[in-house]
């Protein structure tokens, strides 16, 4: 309704503008013609009274032409000679020099003016006087017209062009009202659209048919829509697991605790049961670390130590401490690096806890008796660690999805937090991250790393 009546409001002003402009114009165009019509009159009196002066015709001819001017033209005209009218077309002009309304010696030749009279407006006059020498030294001619009869045609013409402003303006509210319509409608969809989003209904949708701005605005609103949809997902999901994670460590350690209290679980035993009590507050407070690094890691609050890393060295390190684990699982770990240094900046601890979470991985899904391989080699101007299991593998559909937070991939896999930090580690070290894997073959991560400006040797 506003942009309707905005719409109505700027086109009746601009409509009313451009009459006022015409109006002005008009009088403008009128006046200047009638005055170009009083300048051809004398310029013909001025002719008359030269072949008068020069005895080609009589004074009576003279002033017979005199007003046949008057007829033809419809301009009356006038002789002054001083401050006497010797011959005059009408009679008003000598009226008003009676009733002291006109002094010819106030007329400028050649200029223009409007005489107006007091307390009548309908005598005013419009008078353009001229020099006529021919007649008698300083006497002028004088053409003159009512102005009503200016004002009459140039009211006519202002009356049609108001009255057609009407009419155009009459025609075209319908197609103004259809214009706004035409916009507001699907601005109202979106304002109702909007609401049920507000209200929680993520699933509503606009219906897009046009191809113009509103159309992108709608295809824009949709897509938010279905982003809002898919984070209200992942958050019920996020909540369902991370209640899942937690509950399990809480329900154990109450449970413990309260077979100590009323006396279920034996003196003897308990401090055995105080150990898994131990067990799962660690793996309780394990969770919420890892949840407090992945927040401050995704809102960039968690701030790295940058310093040049010997890479492969790193490695080693993590080999190292893969090897009580893998012992214990009976699998080996194969270290297969460059012998030349590979440097990056990077906070080496962090890195390392990257690393950790996708060996302890491999550790874990590799069968006994198998190899788990951490390798390196440069590939242009990053550094390439692979990770290489012989494990399960992942399935097809499952694998773009190893690096979402609480994804774990079926039955023991641990609470899915370790994979989610680990790339948000890399990707925070201005890397990336990439999985292969097909069942039944093992996977292998792969970590590429921008090189220090400090420079590398080697190859791979």
């Amino acid at each position: 309704m506003k942009l309707l009546v905005a719409s109505l409001v700027i086109v009746v002003c601009s409509v009313w503008s451009m009459d006022a402009v015409l109006t002005w114009l008009f009088r403008h165009h009128f006046f200047q013609q009638y005055g170009d019509l009083l300048r051809d009159t004398l310029e013909q009196v001025q002719q008359v009274t030269a072949r008068w002066t020069e005895g080609e015709m009589s004074q009576s001819g003279w002033e017979r032409a005199l007003g046949l001017i008057d007829r033809s033209s419809g301009v009356h005209v006038a002789v002054i000679s001083g401050r006497v009218i010797v011959v005059a077309t009408d009679d008003q002009l000598a009226g008003l020099a009676a009733a002291r309304c006109f002094r010819p010696e106030a007329l400028e030749s050649g200029k223009t003016v409007i005489l107006r009279v007091p307390h009548d407006p309908s005598l005013d006059l419009l008078i353009l006087p001229a020099p006529l020498e021919e007649f008698a030294p300083g006497a002028m001619a004088v053409a003159y017209m009512p102005v009503a009869d200016v004002n009459e045609l140039l009211r006519e013409a202002v009356r049609l062009l108001w009255l057609a402003s009407g009419l155009g303006l009459a025609g075209e509210i319908p197609f103004v009202y259809f214009f706004s319509r035409h916009f507001t409608w699907p601005l109202r969809q979106m304002q109702e659209a909007a609401r049920e989003v507000a209200s929680g209904n993520y699933g509503y949708r606009l219906v897009v048919h046009r191809r113009d701005e509103l159309g992108a605005l709608a295809a824009a609103f949709n897509k938010m829509a279905a982003q809002l949809e898919e984070t209200e997902r992942n958050r019920q999901e996020f909540l369902a697991s991370i209640s899942h994670e937690l509950r399990t460590p809480l329900t154990s350690i109450r449970g413990f605790v309260q077979g100590i209290l009323d006396g279920t679980i034996p003196q003897d035993r308990q401090q055995a049961y105080l150990s898994r009590v131990y067990s799962e507050a660690q793996r309780l407070a394990e969770i919420v670390n890892d949840l407090l690094d992945l927040a401050r890691l995704r809102s960039g609050q968690m701030r790295l130590e940058l310093k040049p890393v010997d890479l492969w060295a790193l490695c080693g390190e993590v080999g190292e401490c893969l090897l009580p684990a893998a012992r214990e699982k009976g699998v080996e770990i194969v270290l297969n690096l460059p012998a030349a240094t590979a440097v990056v900046e990077a906070d080496a601890k962090r890195l390392v806890q990257a690393l950790l979470n996708i060996g302890d991985n491999a550790v874990k899904f590799t069968r006994q008796g198998g190899t788990v391989e951490i390798a390196g080699r440069i590939r242009g101007e990053r550094a390439e660690i692979a990770v290489r299991d012989q494990g399960p593998g992942i399935d097809l559909e499952l694998a773009p999805r190893i690096f979402e937070k609480f994804f774990t991939g079926g039955p023991g896999g641990g609470t899915g937090l370790g994979l989610a930090i680990t790339k948000a580690l890399v990707e925070a070290h201005a890397g990336e991250i990439e999985l292969e894997s097909q069942p039944g073959q093992g996977s292998i991560f792969r970590i590429f790393l921008p090189l220090s400006q400090q420079g590398s040797g080697g190859c791979g």
